[in-house]
């Protein structure tokens, strides 16, 4: 009767050992069809990413263009304003407006000089100089070519 027990535990025992075996076989299946399952997922995550990525890098091209394109636009303004910075209009004796350079006139006066260098309050728009156009226009011909010969034609040589 020990042999015939025996034999009954021995196959008892191989069948829990097969059991176990195939639960374990089981666990490994499901472990691995898990992994797959999260290499596919992990997969589509990364061309996700990639295409975020390809959409970012474009975007990043356009926002380059785009702010060479505003840099270029604000070094042309920035040229504008330095260049017209040092123009004005003077209104000489309320009848003629004249458009000449803040340098012309601050190079040989010191009342423009004054009046340009922010010592003064001045109002936008034209400066008025209290002064007859006909002989400002002259003087301020003088003053830009520092040319004795311009007067000579409405100053009299003795």
């Amino acid at each position: 009767a020990t042999t015939k027990l025996d034999a009954a535990l021995g196959d008892a025992g191989e069948a829990a050992g097969l059991l176990i075996r195939s639960n374990i076989v089981d666990q490994l299946f499901a472990k691995h069809k898990e992994v797959e399952e999260r290499q596919a997922a992990l997969a589509l995550e990364e061309r996700r990413v990639a295409e975020l990525r390809a959409a970012v890098e474009a975007q990043g091209e356009d926002l380059r263009a785009r702010r060479a394109e505003f840099e270029a636009e604000h070094d042309l303004i920035k040229r504008h304003e330095s260049i017209t910075a040092g123009r004005v209009k003077l209104n000489v004796g309320g009848e003629k407006s004249i458009e000449t350079s803040v340098e012309t006139l601050a190079s040989a006066s010191l009342f423009f000089r004054a009046l340009f260098s922010g010592a003064w309050k001045k109002e936008e728009g034209e400066v008025f100089v209290d002064r007859d156009p006909k002989y400002f226009e002259v003087l301020l011909t003088f003053l830009r070519s520092r040319d004795g010969d311009a007067l000579r034609e409405y100053v009299p040589l003795s």
